[in-house]
């Protein structure tokens, strides 16, 4: 995409803002992965293995749910992890928000192109 001689040129602005969200986006995931505790690792700190659990979840979430809910001791675990935890939660928590965001956002840009709502501009230039 040729910026035009309009440096209001609302696409090139558009493409711009995306590209900057995108790189603060990867400057975060390289912050957190360079800095993730032991504690997430369960062959490092296996305490929380029973209540860290991976992509499998998305599959049985109603199995896990159920499994935490029968059981107190794994219900006090996961608020103990949870309280001692919960800062690099929400950083992970906020940076996957932000990845999922950016690429609806950039999707709605190709679209937008696409459809040609940015008059100066197509996607083959």
């Amino acid at each position: 995409m040729e910026r035009g001689n309009n440096a209001n040129d609302t696409a090139f602005l558009h493409l711009l803002w995306l590209v900057s969200r995108g790189q603060a986006l990867l400057a975060e995931l390289l912050r957190l992965t360079n800095r993730v505790p032991p504690v997430f690792n369960v062959d490092l700190e296996p305490k929380y293995a029973a209540v860290l659990v991976d992509y499998r979840y998305l599959k049985a979430s109603e199995h896990y749910e159920e499994k935490f809910e029968s059981d107190a001791r794994l219900l006090d675990l996961d608020d103990e992890f949870r309280e001692n935890n919960l800062p690099m939660l929400e950083r992970f928590y906020l940076l996957f928000e932000g990845i999922v965001k950016y690429y609806n956002d950039f999707l709605r840009f190709l679209e937008d192109l696409k459809e040609g709502i940015y008059i100066q501009q197509t996607l083959d230039g």
